[in-house]
């Protein structure tokens, strides 16, 4: 069972955390509200827990997209300010979506601006 949040625009980040902590509490003992399983266009799937670092998630039949998050893990990055390498935190996102609704450029654009916020969530 996977919690949908609704109106995401209209509430704060507290608000929207207290209401994924009480969908996935009702859902973890199988009490989901029918209204919190229905009408979603776009998922996340965590698989990094479980220790996979790459996946091709697929979206739900009424679903536009669904992204997916693996396993973070420190690599090697190039510092060009420092010339030498260093590690840095970091994991795999995949974008999976329905070229019938949504297309590539779009898509990227999407990916894009998740890593960037991600990168500085204080952007939030």
């Amino acid at each position: 069972m996977v919690p949908v949040l609704k109106s995401l625009d209209k509430q704060t980040f507290s608000e929207l955390g207290e209401k994924y902590q009480q969908l996935v509490t009702a859902a973890r003992v199988r009490r989901l509200p029918e209204d919190a399983r229905e009408g979603a266009i776009a998922s996340v799937t965590n698989y990094g827990p479980l220790g996979i670092t790459w996946g091709t998630p697929i979206p739900q039949p009424t679903e536009t997209l669904i992204i997916g998050l693996g396993r973070a893990e420190k690599r090697p990055v190039w510092d060009e300010v420092t010339s030498q390498f260093k590690p840095k935190q970091m994991a795999e996102l995949t974008l999976t979506f329905d070229h019938r609704v949504i297309d590539g450029g779009a898509s990227g654009k999407l990916i894009s601006r998740i890593v960037a916020l991600l990168e500085s969530p204080e952007a939030l």
